[in-house]
């Protein structure tokens, strides 16, 4: 099964999203990319990829006993980007940054426990993936985008992050078809 840790987005804070992506949406070629549905918003803190059904429950024991020494972290969502900006982009983002780096680091150790579990390495930055590119973009057409995101201010809020969520993706040929949460891992309060 394929599978990632996520932080959930409060209702306000999702709405502000959809409401950017909106606005992004209206200064770009709509066809290039392929837009995320508002359900499927979500902070991508660590991707697991397949993972064997008989190692699933290694991975819950391991992240509950990481995640509860974890102390619950303020996340602010600001900042549109597309990445990689300096060769063709293939996703834009809203970037979720916060203070202690306590969320990315927690990530990073859900990553290298569970990588040998499944066979991921990928190391995710905090961030809501608001589209994916259908097309592929020249060097210039990267930096372009990169340049009209820049000068963006998008304050799409902020929020306490108190719990992790495991989830399981279901795939269909253009992207994933639903997030389905497996179990919640909550952070030390």
């Amino acid at each position: 099964m394929r599978l990632f840790f996520a932080i959930e987005l409060p209702d306000e804070v999702r709405e502000r999203i959809v409401e950017t992506q909106a606005s992004v949406r209206a200064d770009v070629n709509d066809s290039d990319w392929r837009w995320t549905k508002p359900e499927m918003l979500h902070v991508t803190l660590a991707f697991l990829g397949n993972v064997a059904d008989e190692e699933l429950e290694n991975v819950k024991a391991f992240a509950d006993e990481t995640c509860s020494q974890v102390a619950a972290t303020e996340l602010s969502f600001e900042r549109i980007g597309c990445f990689p900006a300096w060769k063709s982009p293939k996703v834009l983002w809203v970037g979720a940054f916060e203070e202690t780096g306590a969320l990315a680091n927690l990530g990073d150790s859900l990553t290298q426990k569970c990588a040998g579990e499944s066979g991921a390495v990928d190391k995710v930055l905090l961030h809501v993936t608001i589209a994916r590119a259908r097309t592929k973009f020249t060097r210039a057409h990267g930096r372009g985008l990169a340049d009209l995101l820049e000068e963006r201010v998008s304050p799409c809020g902020s929020a306490t992050v108190n719990q992790i969520v495991l989830f399981q993706s279901t795939a269909g040929q253009n992207g994933p078809v639903q997030h389905i949460p497996l179990e919640k891992f909550p952070l030390k309060s």
